[in-house]
């Protein structure tokens, strides 16, 4: 989960699914407002964005933060969008800007973030 303080708290469940407690907080956004987190394809990364642009890739196996990327504008939503059949080659992180615009994010490595959607109906440009 995102939190207000900047942190992002990874939860677990007991077997019965009945209750839940933090297994870790992560300091990943020091000074800013964590507003949403994703999991990426395969379960072992975590992505989670501020309200100051950054994005941080966590790896879960290593509870170590593996990628940062900063956004032209503050963002404050994402999803993970699965790549075609397989699913396995990570696929893309969709991330909601203030400034009205979807980027996506190839979480592979591979390109710069392209600008899906913008307020101004005008997109896929690189950002």
């Amino acid at each position: 989960s995102a939190c207000s303080d900047g942190s992002v708290r990874l939860w677990g469940h007991d077997s019965s699914a009945r209750t839940a407690r933090a297994i870790t907080t992560l300091s990943l956004h020091p000074g800013s407002l964590a507003a949403a987190t994703t999991f990426l394809a395969g379960g072992d990364m975590l992505a989670s964005l501020s309200t100051d642009g950054v994005v941080v890739l966590t790896d879960v196996r290593m509870m170590a933060a593996v990628r940062k990327i900063t956004s032209p504008c503050p963002l404050m939503g994402c999803c993970h969008v699965p790549a075609g059949h397989g699913g396995n080659d990570g696929g893309w992180l969709a991330m909601c800007g203030r400034d009205g615009s979807v980027r996506g994010l190839n979480v592979s490595g591979v390109g710069a973030t392209k600008i899906l959607k913008s307020a101004s109906g005008s997109g896929a440009g690189a950002s």
